[in-house]
């Protein structure tokens, strides 16, 4: 999350901003220190002391960090503490502390750093490092992996323990890595992300190679008994799964290397090494970009051919299709097709081809085929057949199956933003129009599933029709503030003094059952609405009620004075 400095106090929820504020103020905020020109690092105490990162550019923090083990929101109390610190000029606060001389200004840690390592002795270096290797196992394992590449064999075994050693230093007794904890993991695990992408860039593709199916073995363990409910871990498996295939799509790949990471991808699906993981197929998809063989082709089909789950099935038949297309002959790749039609990518990928060819009645066939197979389980994917239907009708000109195809998705698809409404005025007569109109609202009223959907879609209705009269009296059926200002873009030529007289009633019951400073803008924001509306008078009368009826609400009264 992006903080703005000079509006942090709008974006952060009202419970920790005022709990951050009363941190601050009570003067909680200390040894803050600037690590580098753009960072910062402050202790804040309260029952335990927990330190703060903030990096920030252009007045805008981009990376806020906590020890805490706060996880129910972006931000928490002890950062929002040191926001107010870093803005307590423009905002006017001071700390609950004595004043104290001002002091010059430090170097940053960085700078402080540099100036002792330029005038350190090399052999006092070393002697330091190596003892606090000795101490403290997290800076030995930070500090390997960043140059352990040194002087050692790289190989497959070298990631491994260094991933192993990680690993444990984040676990606790019983082996599990714990919310806190799993910060150090990812810290520790980035220099490894670097180097893989230094490897990727630089075509040393056999270490990459190492590294990046260490990385996914290790990762896919570790999930299991760690707190992944920030994604860190699922983070380092995308990299791992987006390396191999990186790897395996080069050109520069050379035929060993090649045959290798093939060999490797079969083996691992075979051993079921990460069955019940998205990667377990995915793995399958990097042995795609790399078969050159009729043999391996073979190989490949025969492990997609093993899959159980219903969608890992469907993914591997596409795979399956797209091999036999660019290795076996059209009569397997055909038979193929016919036998696993029910799946509803290998229908789609057909339904395009065949509409690619202007082969426009089998496209036909496979869309109303579709319809009935799926009508029942799969509502959703009818919804795309009827959007194939409608494309071969506008390819073919057929008017009547134009208007008949996207009445049925004005009524039924949620998703697309495609304008049926447009498409069905186009392709009819303007003597028609205004019947089939009519209809059109009588058979939504009728067979719509919910009344929501209904009202919506007549909503629609009524504002490409311009019906302004029919939108409003729709409007007094489920008359709402969020309605009321929805429709007000429409009604307010027309309108005005019904709408002021709708905010208005509205205002007094919301005021009524919401207490809080934000529904009290939200209030305040709907009579600047009200005024721009002409309602001026009706605004001070409402005004004036709310400060006779609500005399205590002191929060209320400061937002009136803002209107």
């Amino acid at each position: 999350m992006k903080i703005p400095l000079n509006s942090f106090e709008q974006l952060i929820d009202e419970t920790i901003l005022k709990r951050g504020l009363e941190y601050f103020e009570q003067g909680y905020v200390s040894e803050f220190t600037p690590i580098a020109s753009d960072e910062f690092e402050a202790i804040v105490e309260g029952s335990e002391d927990y330190t703060v990162n903030l990096i920030i550019e252009n007045d805008i923090v981009v990376s806020h960090f906590c020890t805490c083990p706060y996880d129910f929101g972006p931000v928490c109390k002890h950062e929002v503490a040191v926001l107010f610190y870093l803005s307590q000029n423009e905002l006017n606060l001071s700390e609950n502390k004595p004043k104290k001389k001002k002091e010059q200004k430090k170097p940053t840690v960085e700078n402080q750093i540099k100036t002792i390592l330029d005038s350190l002795d090399q052999d006092a270096l070393q002697k330091f490092i190596i003892e606090q290797c000795k101490q403290d196992k997290k800076f030995r394992n930070y500090f390997l992996v960043t140059f352990g590449h040194i002087n050692q064999k790289l190989d497959a075994e070298f990631y491994r323990n260094q991933i192993k050693e990680i690993v444990k230093a984040a676990s606790d007794k019983h082996g599990f890595i714990d919310w806190h904890n799993m910060k150090y993991l990812t810290r520790a695990l980035e220099p490894l992300v670097e180097k893989l992408e230094s490897y990727k860039i630089s075509n040393n593709f056999q270490q990459a190679f190492f590294l990046s199916y260490v990385l996914l073995e290790e990762m896919t363990i570790t999930i299991q008994n760690a707190d992944d409910s920030n994604g860190d871990i699922g983070y380092f498996v995308d990299i791992a799964v987006e390396a191999l295939n990186d790897i395996a799509s080069s050109d520069n790949l050379y035929a060993t290397l090649k045959k290798e990471i093939f060999e490797y991808c079969i083996q691992v699906y075979n051993k079921n090494l990460f069955s019940g993981w998205d990667w377990h197929l995915g793995i399958l998809e990097v042995t795609e970009k790399l078969v050159e063989s009729e043999n391996e082709v073979d190989v490949l089909i025969s492990c997609l051919q093993k899959t159980k789950d219903g969608y890992e099935t469907e993914v591997a038949q596409v795979t399956i299709l797209k091999l036999l297309r660019k290795y076996k002959t059209p009569t397997e790749a055909y038979h193929f097709i016919n036998k696993n039609i029910s799946n509803y990518r290998i229908r789609e990928i057909e339904i395009k081809r065949a509409i690619n060819d202007k082969n426009f009645e089998y496209a036909k066939k496979l869309c109303f085929d579709g319809i009935e197979v799926d009508k029942i389980d799969k509502p959703g994917i009818v919804i795309d057949w009827y959007r194939f239907l409608l494309k071969i009708a506008q390819a073919e000109n057929e008017v009547s199956e134009i208007v008949k195809h996207a009445t049925y998705l004005f009524v039924n698809d949620f998703r697309s933003d495609e304008d049926y409404f447009e498409l069905m005025r186009e392709n009819t007569s303007s003597e028609k129009w205004n019947s089939d109109v009519e209809k059109l609202i009588i058979y939504i009223q009728t067979e719509s599933k919910t009344i929501w959907r209904s009202r919506e879609l007549i909503r629609k209705i009524y504002i490409k029709q311009q019906w302004w009269n029919r939108l409003f009296e729709l409007l007094k059926q489920t008359e709402s503030l969020e309605n009321i200002e929805t429709e007000e873009e429409y009604l307010a030529n027309d309108y005005a003094l019904e709408l002021i007289q709708m905010y208005s009633n509205r205002l007094k019951n919301y005021v009524e059952k919401f207490i809080g400073r934000e529904h009290y803008k939200k209030a305040c924001r709907y009579l600047r609405r009200m005024k721009k509306l002409g309602g001026e008078t009706e605004v001070n009368h409402l005004i004036e009620y709310f400060r006779k009826t609500y005399p205590m609400r002191k929060a209320l009264l400061d937002e009136l004075n803002k209107v």
